[in-house]
């Protein structure tokens, strides 16, 4: 964060938060790379697969949070959610039904993918014409070919039901018994969703932060960064903790829980700051 912010506390909450995401990262690669697992090596892959692309993403969204790229923050984190649903949606079964639906992962689901791949390769190809290399032809004629791809869940409503069943939303609503802020996960997921289609609601967010007084915009953004911070942090650990459950070994929740006691202390600081910035546009909504 740049200097003249320091007096808005941001260098502890992003300590933290990497301490925190450094713990989870460590206890993962314990579990499941270290350990002799009661799972399918099936099962272990797909989370070790699942784990690496979260945490890359999440090494790409502090990139873009410490030079202030807060939105195309947003964009990064929508991938790191989804990676980490995905694993909790895989964890909250007991063995053979996660199993089962890692199988369903790398079939019906992948199947159901591969038929739209192919379609928009076709689509691509008759769009393009005599105006597409042929280096690129040869690529979307490849993909549209019958039998490149496994295509073979031919059904439409079979292939809507699982692209469905794994959807964020779908897979959150099951979430919520063990995931307490699984409504605020799916209102910032929408608002990703915005800032990735470029929509009028995306530009409304851009030009919201060109026009507050500066003193309110430094608040806003300084609460922003602390809510990636936490929402990083939280997931992290909630993704530890639920491989950890499925693979019957523990962690240390003792540090964890110390941690994210810490993280949210010093983030509620900074984010009571702009609420209470906030609160006479919200007496004058109620009148």
């Amino acid at each position: 964060m740049r200097d003249d912010d320091q007096e808005i506390n941001l260098r502890d909450p992003q300590d933290i938060s990497l301490q925190i995401i450094s713990l989870a990262r460590d206890e993962v690669e314990r579990i499941l790379i270290g350990s002799k697992l009661d799972l399918s090596d099936h099962t272990i892959s797909t989370l070790i697969r699942l784990m690496s692309y979260a945490s890359g993403r999440s090494q790409c969204v502090s990139f873009l949070l410490s030079h202030q790229y807060l939105w195309d923050t947003e964009i990064v984190l929508r991938s790191f959610y989804e990676a980490i649903v995905k694993i909790l949606f895989i964890c909250q079964h007991p063995n053979e039904a996660a199993e089962k639906l890692v199988n369903e992962f790398w079939g019906d689901y992948l199947r159901a993918e591969n038929k739209l791949t192919a379609n928009r390769a076709r689509i691509a190809l008759k769009l393009a014409g005599e105006a597409m290399s042929s280096d690129d032809a040869r690529i979307f004629a490849a993909l549209s070919r019958s039998g490149t791809l496994d295509e073979s869940i031919s059904n439409k409503e079979q292939r809507r039901k699982v692209m469905r069943k794994w959807s964020f939303t779908e897979m959150v609503n099951t979430l919520d018994q063990s995931l307490h802020f699984s409504g605020a996960l799916v209102h910032i997921y929408g608002i990703q969703s915005h800032l990735c289609h470029a929509d009028n609601v995306a530009l409304d967010f851009i030009y919201d932060d060109m026009t507050r007084p500066a003193e309110e915009a430094r608040l806003k953004q300084a609460s922003h960064v602390c809510r990636v911070l936490s929402d990083q942090a939280n997931l992290w650990y909630i993704a530890a903790l639920s491989i950890s459950k499925l693979a019957k070994l523990p962690i240390n929740n003792d540090v964890f829980h110390e941690l994210l006691t810490k993280l949210s202390t010093e983030t509620t600081t900074v984010t009571e700051a702009f609420h209470r910035s906030q609160d006479g546009l919200y007496d004058q909504l109620q009148q």
